[in-house]
């Protein structure tokens, strides 16, 4: 299903090719020119129980909550493409560099939704990263219920609520790591930090005591 859900929009692009959303140049989702608009996030921020943690941007930004939004429910799944310069210029700029042994774990998607989107983009997220530095991906973490788009949550205890219990850790895919490696769990946005520190929860419960985050955007 993934396959042709590629081709069609391969098909797509070919016949009606991209152009910035932003100022409307040809064959980009967002151009060079309008990428360095993108407002970097000095800001460091703290959330309790987590080692690490990079905000790479502000979700209220008009031109990141527009390309985060083309993402994630227009398939428009390049854009990220078009954003390696952006990450590549945020830990420069901010001399970040991530352990060679850390794993990445992006935060699993509900199943249904992947499927229907094609792409899980805290993935393909973790893959630019890795881009960077090198450091493997390994999906460790399942997400063992269906549960309702946050972003449809307006209230933090609902969002509490809808995430709790949700996430399983992959005896597969992490059986051979050390429990003392870092583990950097990626995502697109965090508003009230729910998913992730649900994440968290569940790799600490199985021995994994050193874990932090990199978020695309905040939204608060």
């Amino acid at each position: 299903m993934r396959f042709f859900q590629n081709l069609f929009r391969t098909f797509f692009d070919f016949i009606f090719p991209p152009e910035c959303f932003s100022c409307q140049k040809e064959n980009f989702w967002i151009c060079p020119q309008c990428v360095k608009k993108i407002e970097i996030n000095y800001q460091k921020t703290h959330i309790n129980g987590f080692k690490k943690v990079f905000i790479l941007t502000n979700y209220r930004n008009k031109l990141v909550a527009k390309l985060v939004k083309k993402l994630k429910f227009k398939f428009c799944h390049r854009i990220l493409d078009d954003l390696e310069p952006f990450f590549e210029k945020y830990f420069s700029l901010l001399k970040i560099t991530i352990p060679k042994k850390a794993i990445l774990c992006p935060v699993p998607l509900n199943f249904w939704r992947k499927n229907f989107r094609g792409f899980n983009q805290a993935n393909l997220i973790a893959q630019k990263i890795s881009k960077i530095f090198g450091n493997e991906i390994k999906k460790i973490l399942i997400r063992k219920k269906n549960t309702i788009p946050q972003s449809s949550l307006k209230n933090p205890h609902d969002r509490y609520q809808n995430v709790v219990d949700a996430f399983k850790i992959s005896k597969k895919k992490s059986k051979n790591i050390n429990t003392n490696t870092e583990i950097f769990l990626i995502d697109d946005v965090g508003t009230t930090f729910s998913t992730i520190n649900e994440c968290r929860k569940t790799l600490m419960k199985n021995g994994f005591n050193h874990v932090s985050v990199i978020l695309l955007a905040k939204s608060f």
